[in-house]
């Protein structure tokens, strides 16, 4: 019974931490399980009368865990009108109370809960490893356009970079535990080949977390690295086996780590733009989910070095090239199409050398309207001058078996115009050979585009046709009127960035890339979900509006709304003598305008900025809006509702919102009162994980990280759920060790 006993609970808490990595469907599994253990402790509860032997006293230790549970759940009650996602989060906490219901009345002694813990850190760095090689598997796939469904979640996507459900928060947290609990182990003897499987599954931790594109995780596994490579050189100093061992045990992490994230590095930040983008399109990746991924592990990465970095930025940085006719990536050739390096005798005849060619098969994606698919591609596009005539050309080859049904230049958006096309067409009759596609026009207005267009009939896409098509070294050259001279003139072409439609053929439009946004393509279903990548990453940034003021919804009484705006004036006239640290206060204390109004701060850090800013009206909605007795006790849930109306914007439709800060969210839902409890059940943490170090230091350690996390996210003391176990993990050490004690 005392084996069932213990590998119940280390089941139990394994699933706790595991829970943050499972795909979004997988993390029920805990509900059912918590609810057998506690039917299970109730029944050894009764069966063996334990209450004859609870001492009030021993009991005593749990006061602020039991206070700040009860505020939680008579605050809740009070709530009118609480929303779906509050209600969630409540059954989370509910199975939270379950557990600690269960676990104080199992009971364990202190050498059956010290083992329980071991076991479960074990398991946990096995599962964590486990977990991060499929994560990293999954990322592999995806890069190279391979999706899996059922990983995608409702309202988040699908999982980004090396995550496996939908919160990269959470995922890098749960493999960033599983780091912590193997470090006991780079301490200890072991073989070569169990020395280098540890390093092994390290690594991949490692790469995952630095992959999950989570700054948080970022931040967090370079400073473990750090940590390690210090540790590493001190342990010279101090002649002990253990510091050997540690030698040992981690000389392999750190050269593959330090290797790997440093090419990751010297390809983002040392590479030139042509020759990163010459990379993606030699290999064979897919471009739109390559690009967006080296995009979002970039930007998340500068934000963390510079807060107003946006988006736009790092595409300009990674990708932005100049337009060259030798090389295809540099803008005049779209979609995924394949890199052609290699021709026939026929080509190096015509073509430059080192020129490149675009080759559009089957595989290729494309736009279909009127039944047709069609491949089109932007060749030239700039505003038209005036007494010019223009004569562009690209050269052309498709194989004899080629089974599409028209390839040609068309010139749009130009008025009035002349167009002469004699030559702009493909002659199939002699096809297997490189021919020279040449249109000419000019006009008076309007931008022109000229364009080459694919056609296959009767499709919806390529997949059904035969052969394959290269086009090559697009070229456009100016004829003035007044010189009748022909004269080559490289243009300052810049590829178009909106769509096109085809005249003649269809009302439907054309989708079209920029030579900045090479990932594009010319899919409906690709390009909306490159736009829902592109929103999903800005509502991760949470861009806001500038100088935008917000009225509170509750109106001050007009007995004090004088006063209070008398206050704030006298409080803008002290901040242009206070120090710096006083100014700071005051940006938080008192975050409103000279009319009592709200006003956002921190729009363009998209880092910090978003958290600032929630923090801030946090303490508005207290000072302003809350009564005396609602700052001692708390006004309830409702500045849920609050914080969901004040940050709802075009880039972000939210449904439910909070300070993003447990300490605001507990001070705004239970007042000074809950607060003080709150600090009060973290402080005992702290004190009972510094008595029992010796036993329980990982445990400690991922408690500060877990904390670190929930610090910018959660929304109470029991959220995440594993946070809410770190923290009682030493309260129930201590209690099982008075338990013993007093008998």
């Amino acid at each position: 019974m005392s084996r069932v006993k213990e590998n119940f609970l280390v089941t139990v808490l394994v699933l706790f931490i595991v829970r943050m990595g499972l795909p979004q469907y997988l993390k029920y599994i805990l509900f059912p399980l918590v609810g057998l253990y506690g039917v299970w402790a109730l029944w050894r509860f009764v069966e063996g009368r334990r209450w004859q032997s609870i001492k009030l006293k021993d009991t005593l230790i749990f006061i602020p865990l039991l206070v700040s549970m009860l505020i939680y759940w008579v605050m809740l009650a009070l709530t009118p009108d609480p929303q779906i996602n509050l209600l969630r989060d409540a059954f989370n906490v509910l199975v939270f109370t379950s557990f600690v219901v269960a676990l104080y009345l199992i009971s364990y002694t202190p050498l059956e809960y010290k083992k329980v813990l071991n076991k479960a850190a074990f398991y946990t760095v096995i599962i964590s490893s486990l977990f991060a090689l499929a994560g990293l598997i999954k990322l592999a796939f995806q890069l190279y356009g391979i999706t899996f469904d059922f990983l995608t979640v409702d309202k988040l996507g699908y999982p980004m970079g090396a995550t496996l459900n939908g919160d990269n928060n959470a995922f890098s947290l749960f493999c960033l535990i599983g780091i912590i609990m193997a470090i006991p182990y780079l301490y200890k003897k072991l073989t070569i080949f169990n020395s280098i499987l540890l390093q092994i599954c390290l690594f991949t931790i490692v790469i995952n977390v630095y992959f999950s594109t989570s700054r948080r995780g970022i931040i967090i596994i370079l400073l473990i690295i750090i940590s390690i490579i210090l540790t590493w050189f001190v342990s010279f100093f101090f002649k002990n086996n253990s510091f050997k061992s540690f030698r040992l045990n981690t000389l392999l992490l750190i050269i593959i780590s330090i290797v790997t994230i440093g090419k990751f590095n010297l390809f983002i930040y040392d590479k030139k733009p042509l020759e990163r983008t010459k990379w993606l399109y030699m290999h064979k990746f897919d471009k739109t989910e390559t690009s967006i991924f080296i995009n979002r592990m970039t930007i998340q990465e500068q934000l963390i070095l510079k807060g107003s970095t946006e988006y736009s930025d790092i595409e300009e940085m990674l990708w932005k090239t100049e337009f060259d006719s030798r090389y295809p990536y540099t803008g005049w050739a779209m979609n995924n199409f394949k890199l052609e390096r290699r021709f026939d005798k026929d080509a190096l005849t015509i073509l430059p050398p080192g020129a490149e060619g675009a080759r559009v098969d089957s595989s290729v994606q494309c736009s279909n309207w009127g039944g047709n698919a069609y491949y089109y591609s932007v060749l030239f596009k700039e505003a038209i001058a005036k007494n010019v005539e223009y004569v562009a050309s690209v050269y052309c080859y498709v194989t004899p078996d080629f089974s599409g049904n028209s390839l040609e230049m068309k010139v749009e958006n130009i008025t009035p115009s002349i167009i002469k096309d004699d030559n702009a067409s493909y002659n199939f009759l002699k096809a297997g050979k490189w021919q020279k596609l040449e249109i000419s026009f000019s006009a008076d207005t309007g931008s022109y585009l000229v364009g080459l267009f694919m056609r296959f009939d009767s499709a919806s896409n390529l997949k059904g046709m035969k052969g394959h098509m290269i086009f090559a070294y697009p070229e456009l050259k100016q004829i003035p009127h007044s010189q009748g001279v022909l004269f080559a003139e490289t243009s300052s072409n810049k590829i178009i960035k909106e769509t096109s439609s085809l005249k003649g053929e269809s009302k439907n439009k054309v989708n079209v890339s920029s030579s900045q946004e090479i990932c594009l393509v010319n899919n409906d279903s690709l390009n909306v979900r490159i736009e829902n990548s592109k929103t999903i990453l800005n509502t991760q940034m949470n861009k806001v509006e500038n100088e935008k003021y917000v009225t509170s919804n509750v109106e001050p009484k007009d007995t004090v709304s004088s006063l209070l705006q008398e206050n704030i004036v006298i409080n803008k006239k002290i901040r242009k003598n206070d120090s710096k640290i006083f100014k700071l206060l005051y940006f938080f204390l008192d975050p409103s305008d000279s009319l009592g109004h709200f006003k956002m701060a921190m729009s363009n850090d998209f880092f910090s900025g978003p958290r600032v800013d929630r923090w801030r009206y946090a303490m508005y909605i207290y000072r302003y809006e809350y009564s005396p007795v609602q700052k001692i006790f708390g006004g309830g849930f409702g500045y849920t509702r609050k914080f969901t109306d004040m940050f709802r914007d075009q880039w972000r439709v939210t449904e439910y919102d909070y300070p993003h800060s447990p300490f605001l969210s507990v001070l705004l839902y239970s007042g000074i009162f809950g607060l003080i409890f709150y600090i009060w059940l973290l402080l005992g943490a702290v004190k009972y994980y510094w008595i029992y170090r010796r036993d329980f230091w990982p445990f400690g350690l991922a408690f500060i990280v877990t904390f670190f996390f929930a610090f910018f996210s959660s929304n109470n003391p029991f959220e995440p759920a594993v946070m809410a176990v770190f923290t009682i993990i030493p309260y129930f050490a201590h209690y099982f060790f008075l338990v013993e004690k007093h008998g």
